[in-house]
């Protein structure tokens, strides 16, 4: 997926995310102070919450219900 292709996909999730399982503010601040100086830790930290966040959502719709 392209630069531009990955920026678009991920912008055309706003609002499209339960708000449950999406990333809160303060949730972002606590991560942003924790690797302020290291921008790719920063990332890779963001990345595995909205991981683990998914992760969550996908145990959560397994148990439950189809009917």
């Amino acid at each position: 997926m392209s630069r531009k292709n990955i920026i678009e996909a991920v912008n055309g999730m706003t609002d499209k995310i339960n708000p449950h399982y999406d990333m809160r503010v303060m949730d972002l601040r606590k991560i942003i102070e924790e690797y302020a100086q290291d921008p790719i830790e920063l990332v890779s930290c963001s990345f595995r919450y909205g991981y683990m966040q998914g992760m969550k959502a996908v145990r959560t719709e397994m148990k439950t219900p189809l009917c």
